[in-house]
């Protein structure tokens, strides 16, 4: 469903700035917020800031499990809890008819698609109805829906969150295994350890991993937690705390971690000793973070290099090669971000300019053909769609009224800086920044939107 708009309507016979329950849905689940405002630092979900959700699944509770189950599977949202909560909502006779019911408790593998957001949803769903047969049933299929070294993964990846782990679930669901891997599995998920279920030829196929970080918990040397590592592919959230700090065994998993996660470590792989000056493990990272391929690959935005340039420089022993890696590295993800085709006005103030904001102020001059920067954070008299405006408060809205009316452009408004009309859904304020922001400011754009002019209809896309 697109993010602005209720397509059972013409588009255009309908006033863009409108915020029917459909548009605040869509915000709830795009943005974690109703009020057209995107909170970096997510709020607390609870039936009280969800009312547009229970209003939608009073009038069309089917509708509203297709939506979720679009925008989760999409990702065009950067974060799926609200989409959680939303199917926690849908799925509890409280809120929802018995079809919808239904339809939301089979919607549950497309929208829970890892271990967190398994256990995510049971934390949302266990305070909005009881524990009843199909709950139960639907929590079962999640478990067998997927091929068992899958699920194992996901257990090892993902064991807990919000107080439910998989143990907890699967002794609320009592799944009956269809293959004697996953009967092993649920074995050791409950028990804690490998019992009479795990054969040799399950142990040395579908299970590898488990039998790998079984015998990692009792390993008494670095020289067997590298030989696991290497032999079986085991990630960090599969190691023993009392190895986390040694470098021999970051060393280890260093050539099989991906491009985000090398991001993200290197504060820690820097301080267990991993990279320091002139090692080759620091050459080793500084070619993997530059890599063309592999930034290509990961599809990482620009920004979040940014950010993981700030946060390592934070890092007292941060080498000097690594930072300059991650400066070049976010000028080659530039081509990652995919242009809008929108005409943008762009306006960082001096006031307001950051790392961050700089940083994106470059990404839409270089990505968008049409972009116009400018450290005016008024709003200008010509042909734009779009305003992006770094600013710690909100243009007048008699100035953005007035633009619309006087061109004929369904013109939108992104405040990254603070708040926004909740009552005009071309208006999108975002509170705080971080990696996630511009992919919510780049989906708002690019969300087709209807305007009339006096008489006149004239459609923007």
């Amino acid at each position: 469903m697109p993010y602005l708009q209720n397509l059972t309507e013409p588009l255009a016979h309908r006033d863009p700035r409108a915020v029917d329950i459909w548009t605040r849905l869509t915000r709830f689940l795009m943005l974690g917020s109703e009020c057209g405002t995107y909170y970096v630092q997510q709020r607390a979900l609870t039936v009280e800031n969800a009312t547009a959700v229970i209003e939608c699944l009073k009038t069309d509770g089917l509708r509203v499990v297709r939506t979720v189950v679009e925008i989760s599977t999409s990702g065009r949202a950067p974060k799926n809890e609200p989409a959680l909560f939303a199917l926690a909502l849908a799925a509890s006779p409280n809120f929802a008819d018995a079809k919808t019911i239904s339809s939301a408790l089979n919607a549950l593998p497309e929208v829970a698609r890892t271990g967190t957001h398994l256990c995510s949803f049971a934390a949302f769903v266990e305070n909005l109805r009881g524990w009843g047969r199909g709950l139960r049933s639907a929590v079962a299929d999640w478990y067998l829906s997927k091929p068992a070294s899958e699920l194992a993964y996901q257990m090892l990846t993902h064991p807990h969150c919000n107080g439910w782990s998989h143990r907890d679930l699967l002794r609320l669901s009592h799944p009956k295994a269809a293959t004697p891997a996953h009967n092993a599995l649920f074995q050791w998920a409950v028990d804690g350890e490998l019992g009479h279920l795990a054969s040799a030829e399950i142990l040395a196929g579908d299970l590898r991993q488990i039998r790998a970080f079984e015998l990692a918990k009792k390993s008494s040397s670095q020289d067997e937690i590298v030989q696991l590592i290497e032999e079986n592919r085991l990630t960090p959230e599969m190691i023993p705390s009392k190895w986390q700090d040694s470098a021999r065994v970051w060393e280890a998993l260093l050539p099989s971690m991906p491009y985000m996660d090398l991001m993200r470590r290197l504060a820690k792989l820097t301080a267990v000793g991993l990279i320091q000056p002139h090692s080759p493990a620091t050459a080793l990272v500084v070619a993997r973070l530059i890599d063309r391929k592999r930034i290509a690959n990961s599809r990482v935005h620009p920004i979040a290099l940014v950010d993981a340039q700030i946060a390592y420089k934070q890092e007292p022993a941060a080498v000097a090669s690594v930072i300059d890696a991650l400066d070049e590295a976010f000028h080659l993800a530039i081509e990652n971000v995919e242009p809008t085709g929108k005409r943008i006005y762009l306006a960082v103030g001096a006031a307001t300019g950051t790392a961050m904001s700089d940083a994106l102020a470059m990404v839409f001059a270089k990505r968008e053909p049409s972009c116009i920067s400018s450290s005016n954070p008024s709003l200008p008299m010509r042909d734009v769609d779009v305003f992006v405006i770094f600013s710690d408060h909100s243009p007048s809205a008699d100035a953005l009224e007035h633009y619309r009316r006087s061109s004929g452009i369904a013109a939108k408004l992104v405040v990254i800086g603070c708040s926004t009309d909740p009552d005009d859904a071309l208006q999108l304020g975002i509170v705080g920044f971080d990696a996630s922001v511009p992919q919510v400011v780049a989906e708002f754009i690019k969300q087709p939107v209807a305007y009339a002019r006096g008489s006149e209809e004239s459609v923007t896309t």
